[in-house]
């Protein structure tokens, strides 16, 4: 088997650098006896560098606040309270035909049999829209960066 190399090609060294294949940091030595310090951890980030993340974070929630009404969601919005308001006017309507003495033609009774069947089924339909787009805004909220 032939002698492990390093990166440059030389001979007696694994490609790593170290002379025992540990990382050089893990040894405490590198491949020349000179000791090396392990990497720096992201954390310990100067004051500017803090300063721009922390500018970042804040544009970034700036920008996912603006994100949460979309199209999608200003549709869904209106879809629900038309639903409710139909809803709410379809079984007022029957009602008001159910309870009259009088009835002028036959479009009222239509319209009483249609609101009394499926007006408070539109209404929840709209109602739960609603409480999907509670939901999803619920879903895309992110605590304000402090």
């Amino acid at each position: 088997m032939p002698a492990p190399t390093d990166a440059d090609g030389q001979a007696g060294t694994p490609a790593n650098g170290s002379a025992n294949g540990q990382p050089p940091w893990f040894s405490g030595t590198g491949s020349a006896g000179v000791a090396i310090e392990p990497p720096a951890s992201p954390s310990l980030a100067p004051d500017a560098d803090a300063a721009a993340e922390q500018q970042a974070v804040a544009a970034r929630a700036a920008a996912h606040a603006h994100r949460m009404w979309t199209a999608y969601t200003v549709a869904l919005s209106a879809l629900a309270a038309a639903c409710m308001a139909f809803g709410v006017v379809l079984v007022t309507r029957a009602y008001g035909v159910f309870n009259s003495t009088t009835v002028d033609s036959r479009d009222d009774i239509y319209w009483a049999q249609l609101g009394g069947q499926f007006g408070p089924w539109v209404f929840v339909v709209g109602l739960a829209t609603a409480i999907g787009v509670i939901f999803l805004h619920a879903s895309r909220w992110r605590p304000p960066a402090d």
